[in-house]
């Protein structure tokens, strides 16, 4: 998974924006990296990531606690 990870942050890396920006999209693509492990899904190149694997991501997270963006409330 390391390999994944780090192609990941290289890519948030290039996408530019500020560096909480770019600090901010690596953390997420820990955390997805971290979740992928967890389940033992083998993933070594973007490509092969899908849908279903962002979907089980964001599931967890929001069964985890964590509150959908203020964005949706309105």
């Amino acid at each position: 998974m390391p390999r994944l990870t780090q192609r990941i942050e290289k890519l948030a890396l290039l996408a530019g924006g500020s560096f909480k920006t770019i600090h901010d999209r690596i953390r997420i693509a820990g955390r997805l990296s971290q979740h992928l492990h967890r389940l033992n899904i083998q993933i070594k190149d973007l490509q092969h990531l899908k849908s279903s694997h962002i979907e089980s991501n964001i599931q967890a997270r929001l069964d985890s606690g964590i509150t959908r963006c203020a964005l949706y409330d309105a």
